[in-house]
C-alpha cells in the first residue's frame, strides 16, 4: 500500500489524494485517485512515480526523476471531471517501481494539451492489514468512502490526530453528487460497513457527529474542523460513515462507508 497527499507545485493549484494498493486475492495494483482544482483549462490528468522527493521535483522540473523505462505514467490520461475511487486498475506497473518511489507527481494538461507536472506528494508505503488504532505522531485517518447501493455520495477524508490535542482536526475532500436538500456529517462506527448497510437502523455509531451538519456541495479541503472527534473513538472504530439528512429535520441515515485499515502511522479506509 502506497499513499501520497499531493500539494501544488510552484505556479499551480492542483492538489489531491492518491492510494495504490493490491486488493485481497488480487495480483493487480489498484489506484484510488481524487484530483482537485486542476485548473480551468486542464482536461486530463495522470500520475507518475518519481525517485525524487517533491522538493527536488519542484527544484528541477525538467528532471523530475520519473520511474519507468517506456511508460512513465501509471495510467492513461483520465478526464478531470469526476472523482476516481477504486476504479483505476494498474496491471503493468512492476512492484519494484512502486517500492522505489519517493514521491508521486500529478500531471495535468496545459497549453496545447501537453501533460505537465502540477502537484506532488511524498509517499508512505507499508503492508495493508486490519489492526487496532495506535496513533504515532503525526497520525492521519484517511477515508475513501464508497456509496451504498441506493446512494451516489462518495468522499475522501483525512482525520489528523495531533498529540496532546483534546479535539482532532478533520480535513474533508470529495464530490458528493448531492441530490436535493441534504445535510451531511461523518460518524465513527464499531461495525463493519457490511454491518452498517445490513442494519442501518442500528449502525453502531461511536461518539457524536464529527462536525455540525453541513450542506456539502463539492470539494472542501483542509477547512473542516472535527471538534467532536476523539482519539479514543478513533481507536474503537471499525469504519467511518458518511451520514445524510433530507431537509432540516428527520434522522441522519448512512449513505457511504469505508472500513478502517492501518498503514504504519497512517490509517486507511477503503
Amino acid at each position: 500500500m502506497t499513499f501520497a497527499k499531493l500539494s501544488p507545485l510552484p505556479g499551480h493549484t492542483a492538489h489531491g489524494l492518491v492510494q495504490l494498493f493490491v486488493p485481497p486475492k488480487s495480483s493487480s495494483v489498484t489506484a484510488a485517485v481524487a484530483p482537485y482544482d486542476v485548473g480551468d483549462t486542464a482536461t486530463h490528468f495522470t500520475v507518475a512515480l518519481s525517485k525524487r522527493r517533491c522538493r527536488e521535483v519542484a527544484s528541477h522540473p525538467g528532471k523530475p526523476g520519473y520511474i519507468g523505462e517506456t511508460e512513465k505514467n501509471l495510467f492513461g490520461p483520465k478526464p478531470v471531471e469526476g472523482f476516481y475511487i477504486d476504479d483505476i486498475v494498474i496491471g503493468a506497473v512492476p512492484p519494484r517501481n512502486v517500492r522505489a518511489a519517493r514521491s508521486m507527481v500529478m500531471l495535468v494538461t496545459g497549453k496545447g494539451g501537453k501533460l505537465e507536472p502540477s502537484a506532488c506528494g511524498n509517499t508512505s508505503t507499508g503492508s495493508l492489514g486490519k489492526t487496532r488504532f495506535r496513533p504515532h505522531p503525526p497520525s492521519v485517518l484517511v477515508g475513501l468512502l464508497l456509496p451504498f447501493a441506493d446512494r451516489t455520495e462518495q468522499a475522501d477524508l483525512q482525520l489528523t490526530v495531533r498529540p496532546g490535542s483534546g479535539a482532532d482536526e478533520l480535513s474533508l475532500a470529495g464530490d458528493f453528487n448531492r441530490d436535493g436538500d441534504v445535510s451531511y456529517s461523518v460518524r465513527f462506527s464499531r461495525r463493519s460497513c457490511a454491518g452498517v448497510q445490513k442494519n442501518p437502523a442500528s449502525p453502531g455509531f461511536i461518539g457524536p457527529q464529527l462536525f455540525e451538519p453541513t450542506a456539502l456541495t463539492g470539494t472542501t479541503f483542509d477547512d473542516e474542523a472535527g471538534v467532536s472527534a476523539s482519539k479514543r473513538n478513533a481507536h474503537a472504530a471499525r469504519s467511518i460513515v458518511l451520514v445524510g439528512r433530507e431537509g432540516s429535520s428527520g434522522e441522519f441515515e448512512p449513505r457511504a462507508c469505508g472500513a478502517v485499515y492501518r498503514l504504519e502511522d497512517v490509517l486507511i479506509s477503503s
